[in-house]
């Protein structure tokens, strides 16, 4: 009911924002488009954003290295190479969950798991780097993951690590805007 309360409110909100954007724009564009956007709340985008049926071990991983949640079983070293790491003490819990998330009926192990990351190496879509529990994305790979337009802000701004208390509110997409709500306050971003 509280939830209920609170997507009414933001819906009205973003509603007037519209009304003032429409009422100071000289733009005539606004008036042709149909300006009714359905928000859609960021932990539903993996679901719009997967092209394919099957998820692949990598998206999984890249998808759980830009959610807050998963901060304490895989990190980036550096994002902008594309290196990232496992927590040893926290790596099981993440192999039993890409097992869930993939439908098995027997728990994932990370031996299991690290297996499909050493025939990644061998097709070249994820490297094992010198270092204990560490692997790069492809650089292909790694742009193609952060291709779609609303992806690169959020990982930017949702990511694990440096970034991860900037916006620690909730985060809708609409249309083509990115609303956050956080402890600053309301941040819109048009994408």
């Amino acid at each position: 009911m509280l939830q209920s309360s609170i997507d009414s409110d933001f819906n009205q909100n973003f509603e007037d924002a519209i009304d003032v954007i429409q009422q100071h724009s000289d733009n005539s564009y606004y008036d042709s488009v149909d300006l009714s956007f359905e928000c859609i709340h960021v932990s539903k985008l993996n679901v719009i954003f997967s092209g394919r049926k099957k998820l692949r071990l990598y998206e999984y991983l890249h998808q759980a290295l830009n959610d807050p949640n998963m901060c304490d079983s895989i990190q980036w070293t550096d994002s902008s190479s594309g290196t990232f790491h496992f927590i040893s003490k926290n790596k099981e819990k993440l192999a039993e969950r890409w097992g869930q998330r993939k439908g098995n009926r027997k728990t994932m192990t990370y031996q299991k798991m690290a297996r499909a990351l050493r025939n990644y190496s061998r097709t070249g879509e994820i490297i094992k780097v010198r270092r204990k529990l560490t692997y790069q994305f492809n650089p292909d790979i790694l742009h193609r993951l952060g291709s779609t337009q609303a992806k690169p802000y959020l990982q930017q701004r949702r990511g694990c690590g440096q970034n991860r208390g900037a916006m620690s509110g909730p985060v809708w997409l609409c249309g083509l805007v990115v609303i956050v709500l956080s402890k600053r306050g309301v941040q819109v971003t048009l994408l």
